[in-house]
């Protein structure tokens, strides 16, 4: 409409063009007027209904004239109508395509929620004492990755059941030999009177009996410790200054066997982030060991190394090496003549599954083993 009164506005200058739109405005159903009208010169719209009718009238001035403006006035009932009509059926659609998608979504909830359910139950019939992996045939491909996931935790849990099975049933056993032999020769000796060195001679196995006892109970208290370790926040140490600690300590111990452990490193200072108490446990349990089997007058070595955004230590002895067929990360497993509960290794393997580090014993070209963590 403000158009319409630009083309009325500017009628003294319109082309042959312009006469016949002139021409196709009078022809509609608008209606056009000139008005004197005192108001600021400004472009004015109103519109109103009468008869069931729609209008819309616009007072554009008129600069030939003062005060004078072009009033048109144009009945705009069937533009009303056409989209009034095209919200409806706007309204219609939506409401229409809402509805679809709520049907779409309580179906795609059903089909989802059915397994889900199934799911949860057959997981909330798992015993603890008979763990089953979950079936993915019976569920749909987008559950495949979750099943995979808990058949893993599954496979985790029952290992750590069978291992902590084994580690009872070897502690009761480790306990009761030593309570046993003390047990029989007490009874041998107190059945008739002996001499002053077969009572000293009694004492004395009593006494290295308990010595092992206390390493038995030793080695448990370290399980627990290791236990409560296990939740120990990670911190941020320099590595080479944590190393050099360890290798200090261990010398004092190596003296009385002539053992030197000595620190090796082209790398002045690196930090790591884990869990210092576990990690320290793996690399003290290996130079514990070394120590153990090496002849007297031998050097440890503690090697620093770094692959990439790997950190490696190595601890090279150059003791009696192991033997490939026997798995002496496994509870209560001894090799060699030495001493011990058997339970070292097997500390150092649950620290390193704990804080994400692997660990291995390799028997040296020549003589010895090198024991690594890699973290």
């Amino acid at each position: 409409m403000i158009q319409d009164a630009k083309l009325v506005n500017n009628i003294g200058k319109l082309s042959e063009d312009g006469l016949k739109n002139l021409t196709k405005l009078t022809k509609t159903s608008t209606s056009i007027d000139m008005q004197i009208i005192k108001k600021q010169q400004m472009i004015y719209h109103s519109s109103w209904q009468e008869d069931n009718r729609v209008y819309h009238k616009i007072e554009y001035p008129f600069g030939e004239i003062k005060d004078g403006f072009i009033v048109i006035t144009q009945d705009l009932t069937q533009n009303y109508n056409m989209l009034n009509n095209i919200f409806k059926d706007l309204f219609v659609f939506t409401m229409g395509g809402l509805i679809l998608v709520i049907i779409y979504s309580v179906t795609i909830s059903r089909v989802l929620t059915t397994p889900v359910a199934k799911f949860a139950k057959n997981i909330s019939k798992t015993d603890i004492n008979n763990i089953q992996k979950l079936q993915k045939s019976e569920l749909p491909l987008e559950f495949h990755p979750i099943v995979n996931s808990l058949n893993n935790l599954t496979n985790r849990i029952k290992s750590h059941i069978k291992y902590q099975k084994e580690l009872f049933i070897g502690i009761t056993h480790e306990l009761k030999t030593p309570l046993a032999v003390m047990k029989l020769k007490n009874e041998i000796t107190i059945r008739k009177p002996r001499d002053e060195a077969r009572y000293k001679q009694a004492i004395n196995l009593n006494i290295e009996q308990i010595n092992k006892l206390n390493k038995i109970i030793s080695s448990m208290l370290d399980m627990g410790r290791q236990e409560g370790a296990k939740f120990e926040k990670e911190t941020t140490f320099d590595i080479v200054t944590f190393l050099q600690d360890i290798c200090k300590s261990f010398s004092l111990i190596g003296k009385s066997s002539q053992i030197k452990v000595l620190f090796k490193s082209d790398i002045s200072s690196l930090f790591i982030t884990t869990q210092a108490t576990l990690y320290g446990q793996i690399v003290q349990n290996f130079v514990q060991n070394a120590i153990k089997f090496s002849p007297k007058g031998e050097n440890i070595v503690v090697k620093l190394t770094q692959q990439n955004s790997k950190t490696v230590v190595s601890i090279i002895d150059r003791g009696i090496g192991i033997d490939k067929d026997v798995d002496i990360f496994a509870p209560f497993k001894r090799y060699g003549e030495k001493q011990g509960v058997g339970l070292g290794l097997f500390l150092a393997k649950n620290a390193s599954s704990t804080i994400g580090a692997k660990i291995s014993i390799t028997n040296n070209k020549t003589k010895g083993a090198t024991a690594t963590v890699i973290l």
